[in-house]
């Protein structure tokens, strides 16, 4: 038996009880459970806007999250550091989302999550030539 979860459905502690539950239930009937987890609610679209900055610097990330992600691309000389400064925070909540899940499931630092976290950065601020 495979359980897919992705989204809303693993964003909380209490969604993981759930899938827990889910996955007991089933090997409760004899099934053997496979999970798959994609990312969490939200994080699929702040990557695709990183993406899209990265390869039209025009777009903004403000329209994803106003409340975070301000407006960065101005006609001034500063464009690159505005752009630069709008993947920060971007890349900063999609941090925040993970440390605060692992928090909640009290799980102790991952040196494997900072590591896949370091590379998105590293990714993120690739400009090609």
């Amino acid at each position: 038996m495979v359980l897919k979860f992705g989204g809303t459905s693993v964003s909380t502690a209490a969604r993981w009880a759930t899938i827990a539950r889910l996955a007991q239930q089933e090997r409760g009937l004899g099934s053997r459970v496979l999970i798959v987890v994609s990312a969490l609610s939200g994080i699929t679209d702040l990557l695709k806007r990183i993406t899209e900055v990265a390869v039209a610097p025009s777009v903004t990330l403000s329209a994803f999250n106003p409340s975070t992600c301000s407006k960065f691309r101005t006609n001034g000389t500063d464009n690159a550091d505005r752009t630069r400064d709008a993947v920060d925070r971007a890349l900063a909540l999609i941090e925040a989302r993970h440390a605060d899940l692992q928090a909640q499931l009290l799980l102790p630092q991952s040196a494997a999550l900072r590591g896949y976290l370091d590379q998105l950065r590293a990714l993120a601020h690739d400009r090609p030539n």
